[in-house]
């Protein structure tokens, strides 16, 4: 905007000449450095950082869904308030954004703990992984949703298991995507997922089994589908995990305190 105001400006039909030309490009180049150090200096916009805060974000929605959902599946009447945590559905459309900001990244600068050579590519794997955790959800929601449930008396059979599996998995994610806010790893996240993992292999059995008698099959299906579903879903939620640990790895973020991560072994 500074060049064109300068060239129109400075117009001047009957004055082309070298010095003439000379200064119109003096003064293109000056505002182009000016506007590339205002935005490194002054009023830094980065395609990096808000790529890497938006990851976290995203993970964060899935984490606040899965807390909520084994609660509001698990009642005679769904509460309301899982309405409010549908922006899960945000994540299922941001492919687009993701790939812009990714491309604008490499060619960036060192800045704050981005390194130069920070692996950009990464953050392609946690949104795929992320994305296909997002469209399980999207599954459990119509369930959730659905007018045709299956009766309460037989949901409760499960409902512990369930609840446990997306208690979990929930604050799996959520500790990942508090990790990626400060650039650190993750120190509770595996432990959450490794309950999470138990607690799915003594739900396939009570599934192997059948918590139904003849006649209720098919009333048991719907929740039998979701129970399968929560199954899916510790399998992607472990796969967001492994992809973030191997951010952390290849970007070198700080690892927890040994003694803290032994002490959780413990």
């Amino acid at each position: 905007m500074v060049s064109f105001t300068l060239i129109v400006v400075s117009w001047d039909p009957d004055d082309i000449t070298l010095k003439a030309e000379c200064a119109h490009l003096i003064g293109i180049l000056a505002a182009g450095i000016a506007g590339i150090l205002i935005c490194i200096f002054v009023f830094p916009v980065w395609a990096g950082e808000d790529l890497h805060v938006d990851t976290a974000d995203n993970i964060d929605r899935l984490a606040r869904y899965l807390e909520a959902f084994g609660d509001a599946y698990f009642q005679e009447s769904h509460d309301d308030g899982i309405e409010a945590l549908k922006d899960y559905k945000s994540v299922l459309e941001y492919k687009g954004k993701e790939d812009s900001l990714v491309n604008f990244a490499r060619w960036e600068l060192r800045h704050k703990k981005f390194r130069c050579c920070h692996p950009w590519d990464q953050y392609l794997v946690i949104g795929s992984a992320t994305r296909e955790c997002a469209y399980k959800i999207e599954v459990l929601n119509n369930y959730l949703v659905s007018d045709v449930q299956t009766p309460l008396e037989l949901r409760m059979k499960i409902r512990d298991l369930c609840t446990e599996i997306s208690f979990e998995c929930g604050l799996a994610l959520k500790e990942v995507a508090a990790g990626l806010r400060t650039m650190k790893s993750s120190l509770y996240s595996e432990m959450h997922i490794a309950d999470a993992k138990a607690a799915t292999e003594t739900l396939k059995g009570i599934l192997k089994t059948g918590f139904w008698h003849h006649d209720e099959f098919l009333d048991a299906l719907p929740a039998v589908a979701v129970a399968s579903l929560l199954i899916d879903t510790v399998t992607c939620a472990a796969k967001i995990i492994d992809s973030v640990e191997v951010l952390s790895t290849e970007a070198k973020l700080e690892k927890p305190d040994p003694a803290l991560t032994a002490a959780v072994e413990l």
